[in-house]
């Protein structure tokens, strides 16, 4: 009995899976930081290139470059020249990280057979592994093949990369051709739901069978541990991988505040983890001048009310004083003007002026 592993996920690097030297040195360079005197790929044991269609932007143009025309044209005729794409690679890429909906420019099935505690000897694990990649365009027609590349040179035993391209045709809505991994999988008959039983996860079932068919048809009658297994289940790779994943998880823990206990992830989550600290670290000093500018922006605020009020106060402390001051006036004022009646023997007469004023007012006549 074996085990066998098939990883499907977004995260791609071409440059790896070729082998291109400054990948090479760079992934070395930075296992050697934490594991001296190791190599995490050896260049003198054997890499193999099974398929390369060459860059991507070559293949993007091959597959879509007519309906991605057909449709600008539409758009034009249509009097919608701002829906026109210019570069359909590009567009992808752009929205790539908007959603967990987004379409991603490249896919990859990474396959290997055998565990640590019972490996498949290489020749063997090389014809299982060469001979399931080889039917891999025959099982998927909706899934473009764009590179093919077998690894000895890598810790973790011979394993093969499978890069391709979801290619879902005859389409109503957008390009007639167009990047859609649920839209191509349809085409291929396998459809899911959105959480618990998804077409990739179907499709990834299947990919399994048939590579299991292989190791069948060389003798190997294949095991299925239960989900939660412990490490011994895992193949080399994944168990190489699994510690570098649970030594970022742990420190991303720290960094981020996560709470204990967080779900491991896969191979396919390594970089994206590695970005999320990243993206953190890069962004922790903007949310801190946030925090530092909101702090200033309520000070300042507080300091605007409190002055508003000193105004307010002295406002009313004024208004307050003019009218106190304009009543000592009309007081002044009307003393002066008694003073003055006197002074010109008219009291009599203003008395009784005043006298008939007030009777007139009480009987409801007018003056």
């Amino acid at each position: 009995m074996i085990t066998i592993s098939t990883h499907n996920g977004s995260t791609v690097d071409l440059a790896h899976n070729r082998r291109e030297k400054w990948r090479v040195d760079q992934e070395n360079e930075k296992w050697a930081a934490k594991h001296p005197g190791q190599l995490r790929i050896d260049l003198s044991k054997r890499h193999e290139v099974l398929v390369d269609r060459g860059t991507l932007a070559q293949v993007y143009h091959e597959i879509f470059d007519e309906a991605l025309k057909e449709y600008n044209e539409k758009q034009i005729a249509n009097g919608k020249s701002d829906r026109v794409i210019k570069n359909y690679l590009s567009s992808i890429r752009a929205k790539e990280g908007s959603s967990k909906a987004a379409k991603h420019p490249l896919y990859e099935l990474i396959t290997q057979v055998g565990s640590m505690d019972n490996p498949v000897p290489d020749e063997i694990a090389e014809k299982i592994l060469k001979e399931h990649a080889a039917g891999f365009q025959e099982r998927n027609p909706h899934l473009i093949v764009v590179g093919q590349y077998g690894h000895f040179d890598e810790m973790g035993g011979y394993h093969i990369h499978t890069d391709y391209i979801p290619v879902a045709t005859d389409q109503k809505r957008g390009m007639r051709v167009q990047n859609s991994l649920t839209a191509a999988l349809k085409q291929q008959g396998i459809e899911g739901d959105k959480y618990s039983h998804t077409a990739q996860m179907i499709w990834e079932k299947k990919e399994n069978e048939a590579l299991e068919a292989v190791c069948k048809k060389y003798g190997y009658e294949v095991d299925h541990p239960q989900a939660g297994s412990k490490a011994e289940h895992l193949t080399v790779e994944e168990y190489r991988v699994q510690k570098e994943i649970d030594e970022k998880q742990k420190k991303l823990e720290k960094v981020t505040e996560l709470p204990a206990g967080v779900t491991m992830v896969k191979k396919a989550r390594l970089e994206q983890l590695e970005q999320t600290e990243q993206t953190y670290k890069q962004e922790k000093p903007l949310i801190e001048q946030a925090k530092r500018n909101l702090s200033a922006a309520r000070e300042t605020m507080a300091a605007a009310v409190r002055k508003q009020e000193a105004v307010d106060k002295e406002k009313a402390d004024f208004e307050s004083a003019v009218n106190e001051a304009a009543n000592r006036k009309v007081a002044s004022l009307k003393d002066h003007a008694i003073e003055f009646i006197r002074n010109m023997g008219l009291w009599e007469k203003f008395t009784n002026f005043v006298e008939k004023i007030t009777h007139k007012m009480h009987h409801g006549r007018k003056i």
